[in-house]
């Protein structure tokens, strides 16, 4: 069950700026809480714990429990399945109209669960932190309003149908597959087990590989979004090996509108990223002439 908080104690704990841009009331009319601009000092303990859940491997999905303040959500770290089964009963029990978020990923079924609530709903989403992997595949595009507010990294850096197109490659041995995927947060746990050798990817893997690129392309259909979204910029002439993020013209090419960013986005300090692990994570300008969909690509 989430926790009852006030505003300032569920903003508090998260790593968030001091000054923060959120969408233009007149966009979140319905939301009678407007998130304030400048938070409790207390967001910094976050600082490393924001970075820890963006590069740590995703081989625990350790929920984080979910905080609520008047009908605004805050999720944050790893998605699991306890995360989409508290966010469901607490929809269920009361009105939500924004969902706040900061969350390095974590399973795919989940996401697309807390998204498709998200989506039938109409509840605006608002990133407040690093927001990667499943967090921004399945639940920011779900939002019926869109905002990345927050410092941080909001980034792209491969989907299941990019899983599954690996997987069709025959050139690639599982090895090489594995290590292109770079940090794959999705399958993490079978990623880390390949790498490591317990466990190399097997056709039962690979079956649960398309079995969620089917499910996700389904979502992506309904919502209107391109899934090559999450995974162009891993091609030439881009060939990003970790994490890229866009501006809003490069989004609203692959049907992810309605978005606000903060203006000061692509100049986000990337160092703490790069000195943290992540040293190719970095800012695409789209060239729609170079955007070159492989033959295998949904």
């Amino acid at each position: 069950m989430p926790a009852q908080c006030n505003h300032a104690q569920a903003l508090g704990i998260w790593h968030l700026p001091q000054t923060i841009y959120t969408l233009p009331q007149s966009r979140l009319d319905s939301v009678p809480e407007p998130m304030p601009k400048t938070l409790h000092p207390a967001m910094k303990f976050i600082a490393s714990f924001s970075l820890c859940v963006l590069l740590a491997a995703c081989t625990t999905t350790t929920p984080v429990p979910l905080l609520v303040s008047g009908e605004t959500l805050l999720i944050r770290g790893p998605i699991a399945e306890a995360t989409a089964t508290d966010f469901q009963a607490t929809l269920r029990r009361q009105r939500v109209s924004r969902v706040l978020i900061a969350s390095g990923g974590g399973l795919v079924e989940p996401a697309l669960a807390i998204a498709r609530e998200i989506w039938t709903r109409q509840i605006d989403v608002e990133v407040v932190g690093d927001c990667c992997s499943s967090c921004v595949n399945d639940i920011v595009p779900a939002g019926r309003s869109k905002a990345i507010s927050g410092l941080g990294v909001v980034a792209w850096h491969g989907n299941m149908s990019h899983m599954s197109h690996m997987s069709h490659m025959s050139h690639m041995s599982h090895m090489g597959y594995m290590r292109h995927m770079g940090h794959m947060r999705h399958m993490g746990h079978m990623r880390h087990r390949h790498n490591t050798g317990q466990k190399p990817l097997n056709a039962k893997d690979l079956i649960e590989i398309r079995r969620l690129a089917v499910l996700e392309g389904a979502f992506f259909a309904d919502i209107g979004l391109d899934p090559f979204l999450c995974w162009f910029g891993k091609l030439a002439p881009y060939s990003t090996h970790n994490l890229y993020f866009l501006d809003t013209d490069a989004m609203a090419r692959f049907g992810l509108v309605n978005v606000v960013v903060r203006p000061d986005d692509a100049q986000t300090d990337l160092s703490p990223y790069q000195q943290g692990g992540i040293p190719s994570l970095g800012f695409l300008k789209v060239d729609r002439l170079n955007l070159v969909r492989p033959t295998t690509a949904p």
